[in-house]
């Protein structure tokens, strides 16, 4: 599976309680500077939208 991109802080959402792409690219991010997340599903992937709102990355 995979690709959880709805799941938020506090909430869960779209049967998404873990956002696993969220977490995916603050591991990278201990490393490097910037990831780049490519979503391809049919709609917007807001639990990683508000995880990196307010990010300047």
């Amino acid at each position: 599976a995979g690709g959880l991109h709805h799941g938020k802080k506090h909430e869960a959402s779209g049967f998404c309680y873990i956002n696993d792409c969220v977490l995916s690219a603050l591991e990278f991010l201990r490393f490097k500077h910037r990831v780049l997340y490519v979503d391809v599903d049919i709609h917007h992937g807001d639990g990683v939208e508000e995880a990196f709102y307010t990010s300047p990355r």
